[in-house]
């Protein structure tokens, strides 16, 4: 989680930070992975092969690996790949005790 820190003079004045694309949201294994018809895509007028981005209704999705039969898509992230721009404002800051 990448860090910032925060100077006095910084409270109520707008600030911008970038997380790079190894920083945010990736293809990666943490999200769910299903395996569906081949019959989905051809009903929708696609041909299914690795690498293709789509979107269904249970959000986006990679696909991973394509059968005869089936075909593996791999949930993700909508903003996965990308870089990712943050403009934030600090508006009170407080002593924390541990």
């Amino acid at each position: 989680m990448k860090r910032m820190t925060w100077m006095r003079d910084n409270i109520a004045h707008p600030s911008k930070f970038r997380l790079g694309v190894e920083e945010g949201y990736d293809h990666n294994d943490k999200y769910p992975i299903e395996k569906v018809p081949i019959e989905a895509f051809k009903n929708n007028n696609m041909t299914p092969e690795s690498g293709l981005e789509i979107k269904t209704d249970k959000g986006f999705a990679l696909v991973t690996n394509v059968e005869e039969k089936e075909v593996e898509i791999q949930y993700f992230h909508p903003l996965a790949g990308q870089e990712i721009t943050f403009w934030v404002r600090v508006e009170k800051v407080e002593m924390m005790k541990i």
